[in-house]
């Protein structure tokens, strides 16, 4: 969260969900710290566009989820793997909707 707060303060990044989510994508974070942080109830709309930007088309369901799986440590509290979850789902639905 330090990190993210100083690259928007610096005007390194936009202080927006997509160039967050974007800087997530680009560099080698720790997944703990990753997964911890895109967790927060104030990260929603940082979830929702990380989750958004990744490319899940020609995925069948099990390797969409396994892409998605392996770019962060879920947390362990149940209500916080619900909303991983639902952007996960979503985002799934609107690439495969047409199929």
């Amino acid at each position: 969260r330090k990190g993210i707060e100083y690259l928007t303060e610096k005007g390194k990044i936009e202080n927006t969900p997509q160039s967050i989510a974007g800087i997530l994508h680009e560099e080698n974070f720790d997944k703990d710290s990753l997964g911890a942080y895109l967790s927060e109830e104030s990260s929603a709309e940082i979830l929702k566009a990380y989750v958004n930007s990744l490319d899940f088309a020609d995925m069948d369901f099990d390797l969409a989820l396994r892409k998605f799986l392996t770019c962060f440590k879920l947390p362990g509290e149940a209500q916080k793997i619900d909303r991983f979850m639902k952007n996960f789902a979503s985002q799934y639905y609107e690439t495969h909707k047409g199929e």
